[in-house]
Parts: structure tokens; sequence; C-alpha cells
């Protein structure tokens, strides 16, 4: 396999302290890092306009962390990393420019079939969701991309149907967001409507010399961080503040401000969600 790299691996700066010892995976050692390219139709009337995102992939030998590279890099006070887009067959640079972030970690252990997510909506809130079992039709469709062997999938997950493309030359049950369970990481999805995309856009080993991944001691495990910021509850919970916050956004953010005495110490995270953009089709529709 040729191992890849389009955009260079960048360094992982968030500030998280120890594992939460409730969760089971949380000593496992970092890996691998992928990083991908998210790109979403938000609003459905407007189809050309695509919210684009750099995407990250920690992997161990039983578990993953995906969150949101241009985020952790907004965090470390680097700039915006830009997006690769292609038109006309041609690759070009589109500076992300939009101050909204993908608001979840999702921490997934395949062996034990878990997942915990921390969702930010102002205040951080951590809450078990169902381990995605999706039931793949593995096809014998094959193709390279960035050279490394693919095949293709298909399977419906959270209201869509996903198309994608997997590698068992990189042996990981692991791809972007909740779509997991194949024989080898997923280099490529898209939704039936193509109004979602995630593509790899690099990979590689923690561990490999020249080039080797630079992370914090605090991401070289798949850990939920120990953060007193972090709120436990539950789904429907996190469910109806969304609801909330598409019911009246900017009372919704005083709202959040007030429960937390006035004390807001992820500035980026409040900023991001102030600035989201409209959204009628959401990445889970059911």
């Amino acid at each position: 396999m040729r191992l890849f790299s389009i955009i260079p691996l960048f360094l992982f700066l968030l500030a998280f302290g120890e594992p939460l010892h409730s969760f089971s995976q949380s000593k496992d050692r970092v890996i691998a890092v992928a990083e991908y390219r998210y790109e979403h139709v938000m609003d459905t009337s407007r189809p050309s306009d695509r919210y684009m995102e750099h995407m990250v992939l920690t992997l161990s030998k039983e578990s993953s962390v995906f969150f949101s590279g241009a985020l952790a890099e907004a965090q470390g006070n680097f700039k915006a990393r830009p997006v690769l887009t292609e038109q006309n067959g041609a690759t070009t640079v589109k500076a992300n420019v939009k101050r909204y972030y993908f608001p979840q970690e999702l921490y997934v252990d395949h062996v034990k079939g878990t997942l915990f997510v921390v969702e930010k909506i102002v205040n951080p809130f951590l809450y078990e969701d169902a381990y995605p079992k999706i039931n793949w039709d593995i096809s014998s469709d094959s193709q390279v991309i960035q050279g490394v062997a693919c095949q293709k999938a298909v399977g419906g997950f959270g209201g869509r149907t996903w198309t994608v493309w997997f590698s068992s030359e990189i042996p990981f049950s692991a791809g972007p967001w909740k779509l997991v369970g194949l024989p080898g990481l997923i280099v490529k999805a898209t939704d039936e409507r193509n109004s979602i995309n995630f593509a790899l856009i690099s990979f590689q080993r923690v561990d490999e010399g020249e080039g080797q991944v630079a992370i914090p001691e605090t991401r070289l495990t798949t850990a939920i961080p120990d953060d007193a910021r972090i709120i436990k509850t539950d789904k429907k919970h996190v469910a109806r503040l969304w609801d909330a916050y598409s019911k009246n956004k900017d009372e919704f953010v005083r709202s959040q401000i007030r429960a937390a005495n006035g004390v807001i110490s992820d500035l980026i995270s409040l900023e991001s969600l102030a600035s989201k953009p409209y959204c009628n089709n959401p990445i889970e529709l059911r």
C-alpha cells in the first residue's frame, strides 16, 4: 500500500485532561491518524452551497475518536486550514471562512460495541448513543483511490443510504462519523443524494519515524476528556436543546450562558453555535 498525504498532518493541540474512569476504552493508545474532507449540503434549497470542514479520526487497535480538525486548530490558535475542492477536474483551495464547526466528538469502542458522544452546544454534553449496526452489502466492485485499493459497500444508517469505499489494506473497522463495521478503513462515503460526502485526504501511523504525527499526550489515547465542564446527560435531552436552539437561537445562547453562571470558557464553541448555518438536512435523519 502506498502511504499518501494530500494535506500535511497537523499538531493536535487540545487541552484535555485525564480520561473518565467510566469509559472502558480510555487506555487504548492511538496508533494511526486519518484525516477527511467533510462536505455537507445543509440547506436543500441551495444545493450548490456545500459546507466544508476538515475532520480527524484517531485510531487505536480497538477504538477510535472522530472530531473536527478545524476546531482543534482554532483552539490551538492556528490559522484555519484551507479546504481542497475539485472543480471541473482541477484542484483548488477554498478557505473555510465560516466559524461554525462540527459540534460532535464521537468515541467508539469497536470491540465492546459502545459509542459515546461529546456534543458542544455552548456547553459540552456527554451521552451514550447506540452503537451503529449497519447491514453492509459488500460488492465486488473495486477501484484505486489515492493509491489505495478499495472495495465498494452499500448500507443504510440514520435514514440515509450510504455508498462507501473501504480498504482492507488499512485494517481498521472504522470510518468517518458513525460509519463503521467494515473489514477496512472507509476511504470515501457518500449518501444517496450526494448531499453529504466524506473523503480521506491523509493517513499515517503515529510511530512512523520521518513525518511522524505530532499529537499531545492527551490525544495519544482514545479517551473521553476528564473535563469538569462536561455535563453528563442523555441523547433525548440534547435533542431537546437543539429544538430550543432552532426556535430561538439568541435566547437559547443566553440561557446556556446563564446556566453556566455567566462563565463560558470555550468562546470558540459559543461563536460556532452562534454562526451555525440554516440546516434542513441534518446528517442523521432518524
